[in-house]
């Protein structure tokens, strides 16, 4: 094992405290690195939770949808904000 090695080589250079530090460190990161997450893109929070926006495009862009339809569908994914539903049924 890598970390092993390396514990047992600086231990033995360095004196225990600073493979102590080390291995200390390690763990950190090992513990740090994997809780990062990636940033959301495409993805707007509603009241139901996240929104991805390939959702409200596939309701913006069905052509068997009337308006009303649309704007029902758009509260069912919810997002409750009159006024941005306007906007994205109207387009920019």
């Amino acid at each position: 094992m890598v970390c092993g090695s390396l514990f047992r080589r600086c231990s033995r250079r360095f004196g225990r405290g600073v493979g102590l530090k080390l291995a200390g460190l390690a763990l950190c990161l090992a513990g740090w690195v994997p809780g990062c997450q990636p940033p959301a893109h495409n993805v707007i929070m509603g009241v139901n939770g996240p929104i991805r926006l390939e959702a409200i495009t596939r309701i913006l862009d069905n052509p068997e949808l009337t308006e009303d339809q649309k704007r029902q569908e758009l509260r069912n994914l919810g997002i409750t904000d009159e006024d941005l539903i306007d906007v994205l049924i109207r387009g920019l």
